[in-house]
């Protein structure tokens, strides 16, 4: 009688290939995380500027592209103007008829969900916002949006660590 099935020789052999097929094909899926990391904060940046475009129009229409951020919140019954414009039902803080860089706005305007990071920016437009992918392995893998001779919107993507 006969038995039907692999030898111990025949399995190893099998194992050794797939083990070479493994160390082939790992440096290629790695590549492909990287650039679908940097794909999404490429699509992110382009959402932005669309965003901040549209919001821009918005604030304009309403005399606020003048109009920079106040520095703190304004005191209940002050006459400090309103700097925020109604996007979807959501208040959005502008600087310069832009949107103010903080995690509050870019949340409300850009509907990020928990795959991102954000770092940095604040309640008035001095430092830039950071946002990242949380899969990152370094920090040099980010979207930073900011403000450039204080009233110019300015986007810059790092990709060296993605």
């Amino acid at each position: 009688m006969k038995n039907k099935g692999f030898t111990l020789i025949e399995l190893v052999v099998v194992i050794v290939i797939l083990g070479i097929l493994a160390v082939v094909a790992a440096p290629k899926f790695m590549g492909l995380q990287r650039d679908a990391r940097i794909a999404d904060l490429k699509g992110l940046e382009g959402s932005l500027k669309a965003a901040n475009e549209m919001v821009y129009a918005k604030a304009a229409m309403k005399g606020l592209e003048h109009s920079q951020a106040q520095e703190g919140t304004p005191s209940i019954g002050s006459n400090a103007p309103k700097n925020s414009i109604d996007i979807n039902g959501n208040e959005v803080t502008l600087h310069y008829g832009y949107i103010l860089p903080n995690e509050d706005n870019l949340k409300k305007i850009l509907n990020l969900g928990e795959d991102w990071n954000i770092q940095g920016g604040g309640i008035t437009a001095r430092f830039p916002i950071h946002i990242t992918p949380k899969t990152a392995p370094t920090l040099n893998c980010y979207l930073s949006y900011g403000f450039q001779n204080w009233n110019i919107p300015q986007y810059k993507l790092e990709t060296s660590g993605c």
